[in-house]
Protein backbone atom coordinates (compact mmCIF):
# COMPACT_ATOMS: atom_id res chain seq x y z
CA UNK A 1 0.00 0.00 0.00
CA UNK A 2 1.02 3.82 -0.63
CA UNK A 3 -0.10 6.54 1.45
CA UNK A 4 0.81 10.47 0.47
CA UNK A 5 -0.29 13.97 1.12
CA UNK A 6 0.77 17.10 0.96
CA UNK A 7 -0.55 20.49 1.42
CA UNK A 8 -3.41 20.19 -1.13
CA UNK A 9 -4.01 16.77 -1.04
CA UNK A 10 -3.98 13.53 -0.06
CA UNK A 11 -3.67 10.01 -1.65
CA UNK A 12 -3.74 6.32 -0.48
CA UNK A 13 -3.76 3.85 -2.95
CA UNK A 14 -4.10 -0.32 -1.88
CA UNK A 15 -2.80 -2.98 -3.95
CA UNK A 16 -2.48 -6.41 -3.43
CA UNK A 17 -4.14 -5.64 0.16
CA UNK A 18 -7.49 -4.37 -1.54
CA UNK A 19 -7.38 -7.43 -4.07
CA UNK A 20 -6.49 -10.33 -1.22
CA UNK A 21 -9.19 -8.67 1.03
CA UNK A 22 -11.45 -7.35 -0.71
CA UNK A 23 -12.72 -3.64 -2.29
CA UNK A 24 -14.93 -2.79 1.50
CA UNK A 25 -11.67 -2.98 3.50
CA UNK A 26 -9.54 -0.69 1.61
CA UNK A 27 -12.76 1.86 1.89
CA UNK A 28 -12.87 1.27 5.42
CA UNK A 29 -9.42 2.19 6.02
CA UNK A 30 -9.23 4.63 3.36
CA UNK A 31 -12.04 6.61 5.44
CA UNK A 32 -10.61 6.10 8.56
CA UNK A 33 -7.62 7.84 7.63
CA UNK A 34 -9.63 10.85 5.74
CA UNK A 35 -11.30 11.01 9.22
CA UNK A 36 -8.17 11.23 11.40
CA UNK A 37 -6.63 13.98 9.18
CA UNK A 38 -10.03 16.28 9.15
CA UNK A 39 -9.62 15.73 12.78
CA UNK A 40 -6.30 17.39 13.16
CA UNK A 41 -7.13 20.04 10.84
CA UNK A 42 -9.72 20.85 13.01
CA UNK A 43 -7.84 20.98 16.24
CA UNK A 44 -4.88 23.03 14.39
CA UNK A 45 -7.12 25.00 13.21
CA UNK A 46 -9.32 26.01 16.32
CA UNK A 47 -5.69 26.47 18.17
CA UNK A 48 -3.96 28.82 15.91
CA UNK A 49 -7.73 31.29 15.63
CA UNK A 50 -7.63 34.78 17.49
CA UNK A 51 -10.83 34.01 19.85
CA UNK A 52 -9.52 36.24 22.77
CA UNK A 53 -12.12 39.67 23.38
CA UNK A 54 -9.20 41.22 25.86
CA UNK A 55 -6.80 43.08 23.65
CA UNK A 56 -3.57 43.75 24.95
CA UNK A 57 -3.36 40.11 26.71
CA UNK A 58 0.14 40.06 25.44
CA UNK A 59 1.33 42.59 27.81
CA UNK A 60 3.65 44.02 24.97
CA UNK A 61 3.47 47.64 26.17
CA UNK A 62 0.68 49.34 28.73
CA UNK A 63 -1.79 50.90 27.06
CA UNK A 64 -2.94 48.25 24.01
CA UNK A 65 -5.94 47.55 25.68
CA UNK A 66 -6.19 47.26 29.21
CA UNK A 67 -4.89 49.48 32.50
CA UNK A 68 -3.74 48.55 35.84
CA UNK A 69 -5.81 47.93 38.45
CA UNK A 70 -4.36 50.45 40.75
CA UNK A 71 -1.65 52.04 38.53
CA UNK A 72 -0.32 53.37 42.22
CA UNK A 73 3.46 52.79 43.86
CA UNK A 74 3.74 52.30 47.41
CA UNK A 75 6.98 53.13 49.15
CA UNK A 76 8.49 54.11 45.75
CA UNK A 77 7.87 50.83 44.11
CA UNK A 78 4.89 50.23 40.77
CA UNK A 79 1.95 48.02 42.74
CA UNK A 80 1.99 46.87 38.62
CA UNK A 81 4.52 46.76 36.08
CA UNK A 82 5.15 44.90 32.99
CA UNK A 83 8.22 41.95 33.15
CA UNK A 84 9.46 40.98 29.53
CA UNK A 85 9.36 37.58 28.65
CA UNK A 86 9.20 36.16 32.13
CA UNK A 87 5.63 34.80 31.87
CA UNK A 88 4.50 31.58 30.32
CA UNK A 89 5.95 30.32 27.42
CA UNK A 90 8.30 33.32 26.97
CA UNK A 91 5.03 35.87 27.05
CA UNK A 92 5.43 38.91 29.28
CA UNK A 93 3.08 39.36 32.21
CA UNK A 94 2.27 41.41 34.97
CA UNK A 95 4.09 41.86 38.11
CA UNK A 96 1.86 42.47 40.82
CA UNK A 97 2.42 43.49 44.21
CA UNK A 98 -0.16 44.07 46.60
CA UNK A 99 -0.57 44.25 50.43
CA UNK A 100 -3.58 44.74 52.94
CA UNK A 101 -4.08 47.33 55.37
CA UNK A 102 -7.13 46.90 57.93
CA UNK A 103 -9.78 46.85 55.74
CA UNK A 104 -8.64 47.97 52.57
CA UNK A 105 -6.13 46.75 49.85
CA UNK A 106 -3.73 47.16 47.67
CA UNK A 107 -4.99 45.32 44.40
CA UNK A 108 -3.05 44.72 41.39
CA UNK A 109 -3.50 43.57 38.04
CA UNK A 110 -5.46 44.01 34.67
CA UNK A 111 -8.58 45.96 33.67
CA UNK A 112 -10.72 46.53 30.72
CA UNK A 113 -13.60 49.62 32.14
CA UNK A 114 -15.02 52.21 30.89
CA UNK A 115 -11.87 54.27 31.28
CA UNK A 116 -9.65 51.16 29.46
CA UNK A 117 -8.29 51.83 25.89
CA UNK A 118 -10.47 49.58 24.62
CA UNK A 119 -13.05 50.06 27.44
CA UNK A 120 -16.13 47.94 28.44
CA UNK A 121 -16.78 44.34 26.75
CA UNK A 122 -20.01 43.71 24.99
CA UNK A 123 -21.13 40.44 25.90
CA UNK A 124 -24.28 38.85 23.82
CA UNK A 125 -26.73 37.71 25.88
CA UNK A 126 -28.02 33.77 25.94
CA UNK A 127 -24.24 33.35 25.41
CA UNK A 128 -21.51 32.02 27.25
CA UNK A 129 -17.91 32.65 27.84
CA UNK A 130 -14.94 31.56 29.22
CA UNK A 131 -12.66 33.97 31.73
CA UNK A 132 -9.38 32.81 31.98
CA UNK A 133 -5.61 33.62 33.15
CA UNK A 134 -2.43 32.09 34.34
CA UNK A 135 -0.66 33.13 37.72
CA UNK A 136 1.88 31.87 40.44
CA UNK A 137 3.31 33.45 43.55
CA UNK A 138 6.04 32.16 45.93
CA UNK A 139 3.62 32.83 48.80
CA UNK A 140 0.48 30.75 47.75
CA UNK A 141 -1.00 31.22 51.60
CA UNK A 142 -0.50 35.17 51.57
CA UNK A 143 -2.46 35.83 48.07
CA UNK A 144 -5.53 35.25 46.20
CA UNK A 145 -6.49 35.74 42.75
CA UNK A 146 -9.64 37.21 41.66
CA UNK A 147 -11.67 37.16 38.55
CA UNK A 148 -14.56 39.98 37.77
CA UNK A 149 -16.79 40.19 35.36
CA UNK A 150 -19.38 43.31 36.70
CA UNK A 151 -22.51 44.62 34.18
CA UNK A 152 -21.49 48.35 32.83
CA UNK A 153 -24.01 50.48 30.74
CA UNK A 154 -22.10 50.87 27.58
CA UNK A 155 -18.26 50.73 26.52
CA UNK A 156 -17.56 53.74 27.92
CA UNK A 157 -19.32 53.74 31.36
CA UNK A 158 -18.19 53.71 34.81
CA UNK A 159 -20.98 53.53 37.28
CA UNK A 160 -21.73 49.68 37.65
CA UNK A 161 -25.53 50.07 37.10
CA UNK A 162 -26.44 47.26 38.66
CA UNK A 163 -23.68 47.83 41.92
CA UNK A 164 -21.57 45.11 42.39
CA UNK A 165 -22.76 42.25 40.05
CA UNK A 166 -22.68 40.92 36.52
CA UNK A 167 -23.18 37.92 34.92
CA UNK A 168 -23.46 34.17 36.47
CA UNK A 169 -19.86 33.88 37.41
CA UNK A 170 -19.53 37.49 37.70
CA UNK A 171 -16.37 37.38 40.94
CA UNK A 172 -14.42 34.27 41.54
CA UNK A 173 -11.64 34.06 43.50
CA UNK A 174 -8.89 31.55 43.23
CA UNK A 175 -5.86 30.18 45.27
CA UNK A 176 -2.51 28.90 44.29
CA UNK A 177 -1.85 24.98 45.07
CA UNK A 178 1.69 25.55 45.22
CA UNK A 179 4.69 28.28 45.27
CA UNK A 180 6.35 29.48 42.13
CA UNK A 181 4.11 27.11 39.61
CA UNK A 182 2.08 28.95 36.69
CA UNK A 183 -1.31 27.40 36.97
CA UNK A 184 -4.32 27.86 34.38
CA UNK A 185 -7.35 29.59 36.00
CA UNK A 186 -10.69 29.40 34.48
CA UNK A 187 -14.59 31.04 35.16
CA UNK A 188 -17.53 30.19 32.87
CA UNK A 189 -19.54 33.34 32.81
CA UNK A 190 -23.24 33.03 31.39
CA UNK A 191 -24.80 36.11 30.78
CA UNK A 192 -28.93 35.53 30.95
CA UNK A 193 -31.03 36.09 27.65
CA UNK A 194 -32.61 39.04 29.99
CA UNK A 195 -29.33 40.48 31.11
CA UNK A 196 -30.27 44.22 32.12
CA UNK A 197 -27.06 45.21 30.25
CA UNK A 198 -24.92 43.99 27.76
CA UNK A 199 -21.57 45.52 28.28
CA UNK A 200 -19.17 43.98 30.99
CA UNK A 201 -15.79 45.69 32.92
CA UNK A 202 -13.09 42.82 33.40
CA UNK A 203 -10.94 42.91 36.17
CA UNK A 204 -8.28 40.27 37.14
CA UNK A 205 -6.38 40.88 39.91
CA UNK A 206 -4.11 39.98 42.87
CA UNK A 207 -5.22 40.42 46.65
CA UNK A 208 -3.21 40.00 49.70
CA UNK A 209 -4.24 38.22 52.29
CA UNK A 210 -2.43 39.86 55.29
CA UNK A 211 -0.37 43.46 55.88
CA UNK A 212 2.61 42.60 54.16
CA UNK A 213 3.57 43.16 50.96
CA UNK A 214 3.20 40.04 48.92
CA UNK A 215 3.75 39.68 44.65
CA UNK A 216 1.87 37.54 42.33
CA UNK A 217 2.34 37.25 38.61
CA UNK A 218 -0.65 37.27 36.55
CA UNK A 219 -0.23 36.74 32.54
CA UNK A 220 -2.24 35.32 29.23
CA UNK A 221 -5.50 37.09 30.22
CA UNK A 222 -8.31 35.45 27.68
CA UNK A 223 -12.06 36.27 27.32
CA UNK A 224 -13.73 33.89 25.02
CA UNK A 225 -16.93 32.32 23.60
CA UNK A 226 -17.86 29.33 24.26
CA UNK A 227 -18.36 26.72 27.05
CA UNK A 228 -14.23 25.33 27.80
CA UNK A 229 -10.95 26.71 27.46
CA UNK A 230 -9.58 26.19 24.37
CA UNK A 231 -5.76 27.58 24.65
CA UNK A 232 -4.94 31.38 24.55
CA UNK A 233 -4.90 33.35 21.57
CA UNK A 234 -4.06 37.02 20.74
CA UNK A 235 -7.37 39.15 19.98
CA UNK A 236 -8.53 40.38 16.53
CA UNK A 237 -7.24 43.65 17.30
CA UNK A 238 -3.53 42.91 18.87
Amino acid sequence: GVVAFNNKQYESKFTEISTKFGKDLADAESRITQTAREISLSVSEKSVGRRNMLVGSACRKYGDGFMYMSGGYYDGYPLEQIEKNSGIDGVNCIHCRTKQTGTSYFLSGFRWNGNSPQGNIKLERGKNYVLSFYAKTNTPNDIYFIAEVLYQGSKIDTSRPAGYAGPTGYSTTFSASEADKWELFTVKVSVPSDAPYEYVEINIFARAKSDDFVDGYICKPMLEEGDEYNGWTLSKQD
